[in-house]
């Protein structure tokens, strides 16, 4: 009869636990994906680029998907900033975007409980310029894997751009025109590459500037709660799962414990 009692308390500390959240959280939020699929949420921004030869700098991006990966259909795969002009700031000639960037992604994979990690989506990034008579010339290529954890994230991505030859670097100075790559999917791996080693050898490339991003990333995923529940999480969902939510839980069960000892001691006392 006391476990009966028990669990109906525990029952009802729950109920009241998860209207006390939704309460204060409200309904706005949207619910979590259904079966193993995981929600990633990605608000971040283009801040800065610093370190480039040419003045009035603009970033173009593209968000690379692997395998088993969705982006919503409103979200743009492509984003381009406005066209900035470099200032002087402690020694260094700096170009100031804050432009945003947002991602609603879904990773779907139906062989999720593997020891398989899951490739992450990639972040392809061009820096270009535009001179005085209108010319377009590129200033570096460069990426980054976005984090596979929650949290805010500022990361600096440093960039490369092919040398060319003796000619091609003539060109580039007088008349504008510079060497670059035709896939920008060579920036990683190639999109046709199958083979099984990657070998950029002979590909002559020098050192550029440097730009500046910031994310923050949320989770959402009902599978890593239901598998922390019954202590069943692989190291493919240990790469993304957030504790949050069993933290609270936790610390609601240890209250409860604590007064259902204090209530205990207190009957004794009184007998």
């Amino acid at each position: 009869q006391e476990e009966a009692k028990e669990s109906e308390l525990l029952s009802e500390l729950y109920t009241r636990h998860t209207q006390s959240l939704a309460h204060n959280v409200g309904t706005c939020f949207a619910e979590p994906p259904e079966d193993e699929a995981l929600r990633v949420l990605v608000f971040g921004e283009i801040v800065s680029a610093e370190g480039f030869e040419d003045d009035d700098l603009y970033v173009s991006t593209h968000l690379e998907l692997p395998e088993f990966w969705q982006c919503g259909e409103e979200e743009p795969l492509d984003i381009v900033t406005q066209i900035s002009r470099t200032k002087s700031l402690h020694l260094r000639n700096v170009a100031h975007f804050n432009c945003p960037i947002e991602y609603q992604l879904l990773y779907n994979n139906p062989i999720l409980k593997t020891d398989e990690l899951p490739k992450w989506p990639k972040v392809l990034i061009q820096m270009a310029s535009l001179d005085y008579w209108e010319r377009h010339r590129v200033e570096g290529y460069g990426f980054l894997e976005l984090p596979n954890a929650p949290g805010k994230y500022e990361l600096t991505v440093p960039t490369w751009r092919p040398c060319g030859s003796v000619r091609e670097k003539m060109a580039r100075y007088f008349v504008g025109s510079a060497a670059e790559i035709v896939d920008i999917s060579y920036i990683t791996k190639p999109q046709d590459f199958e083979g099984t080693h990657l070998s950029k050898y002979g590909f002559r490339t020098q050192s550029s500037g440097s730009v500046t991003l910031t994310f923050n990333i949320v989770h959402q995923s009902s599978l890593i709660v239901r598998l922390e529940k019954f202590n069943d999480v692989t190291s493919s969902t240990k790469a993304y799962r957030h504790k949050g939510f069993k933290t609270s839980i936790l610390a609601t069960l240890d209250a409860y414990q604590r007064a259902k000892r204090s209530a205990t001691l207190a009957m004794e006392t009184q007998t």
